[in-house]
């Protein structure tokens, strides 16, 4: 079962004389990761403890969560790594996020993380340590299918965590070189089997929903330190000029809070960049918010490329449920492992609400991850 991760069902306290071979294990200091790197040891695999440092203040690598995965390595004698790649964060992860800002764009780095920098840096290192597989923390499955030869990439046991939404853009080649341990788990069973093995630091860890880079709370900060705004017009469907806003950066499609406008709420229904202006309506279910036709581009289809239209179920963010849709292919001429797709859309057969521009819609089938693409 070459590359497939066999889900383990509660055989985490059991272990296994085969030597599977070396597996590099990315781990943040949180709990699973360091669950990851366990169920791989007891499973016969020999992991390779791996931090990244991506930027200084970063909550994934500053020392209380180095200083945890040193820990738990230790416990289990397994070797741990710090290794900077900060320079290719920068460039692939925060130069892209504040460029899609400065556009007028909601960008998703996490997306754009996975595929251009963490898994790509994780195979450089699992070169030099001469590893087979390299493995996260990441709730979701990769299965072999015999049939077509394909691997598939699906979602958790845990469908509540799943998150095969943020792997969309993940490689074919890459695949049968992947392990994702706790993807066959509840994540109820992941803190149960932490408490088993005496980790009850990883237990009361509080699992953070920022962006890795920034805290939450500090995002606009961050954004104004790194990108000069523009002082522009708050307008409504008319043009007329409700308030002023310091940067378009500061808003996207659907968003109420921060607009700081007297008799409101309103809600941003468009961002007009040429001429700076963020336009807003009072009405929460204005047609303007919603839409059925949803275009995409660097699309990353993961196992085939469909040569016509497909049903499927899709999202445009990752907190939505799946809605049916059709995926359109306009042009079946693709290269493998480019994402530069201009003629794939998404129509849905429900019109969705705050579709916005540089978000990432992804689609299923079933529960297999199809890929997913920019919505433009």
């Amino acid at each position: 079962m070459s590359g497939v991760f066999a889900i383990f069902p509660y055989v985490m306290f059991s272990s296994s004389n085969k030597n599977k071979g070396k597996v590099v294990v990315a781990m943040s200091g949180g709990i699973d990761s360091s669950l990851s790197m366990i169920l791989l040891k007891k499973e016969g695999y020999e992991p390779i403890g791996v931090t990244f440092k991506l930027v200084e203040g970063s909550r994934c690598c500053d020392l209380e969560a180095v200083s945890h995965a040193k820990e738990v390595c230790k416990r289990y004698g397994i070797s741990h790594h710090v290794i900077d790649v900060s320079k290719e964060f920068k460039k692939n992860v925060i130069n892209y996020y504040l460029s899609e800002l400065k556009c007028g764009r909601t960008p998703n780095p996490c997306v754009i993380c996975n595929r251009f920098l963490k898994f790509d840096q994780l195979f450089k290192v699992a070169k030099k340590f001469g590893a087979k597989y390299v493995a996260t923390g990441h709730y979701a499955q990769i299965r072999l299918n015999k049939l077509t030869g394909f691997y598939e990439l699906m979602k958790s046991r845990d469908t509540m965590k799943d998150q095969s939404y943020y792997l969309c853009f993940l490689k074919q080649s890459w695949l049968g070189r992947i392990i994702f341990p706790v993807g066959g788990y509840k994540k109820e069973k992941i803190y149960e089997f932490a408490k088993k093995e005496g980790l009850n630091f990883l237990v009361q860890k509080k699992q953070s929903q920022d962006l890795c880079f920034v805290d939450n709370k500090l995002k606009n900060q961050f954004v104004l330190k790194n990108i000069k705004g523009r002082n522009g017009n708050i307008v409504d469907k008319g043009g007329n000029v409700l308030g002023q806003h310091s940067g378009i950066s500061n808003f996207t499609i659907g968003q109420r809070k921060g607009l700081y406008i007297a008799s409101g709420p309103y809600f941003v229904i468009d961002i007009d960049t040429k001429r700076n202006n963020v336009i807003v309506s009072k009405d929460p279910e204005d047609e303007n918010l919603y839409c059925n036709i949803v275009k995409l581009k660097k699309v990353n289809f993961i196992t085939w490329k469909p040569k016509k239209n497909i049903r499927v179920m899709a999202k445009i963010r990752y907190q939505q449920p799946l809605s049916r849709a059709i995926l359109e292919i306009h042009k079946p001429e693709f290269r493998d492992d480019e994402l530069d797709n201009k003629c794939v859309q998404l129509k849905f057969n429900k019109p969705q609400r705050a579709v916005t521009k540089g978000q990432i819609a992804v689609f299923y089938r079933g529960r297999k991850c199809l890929g997913g693409g920019i919505i433009r």
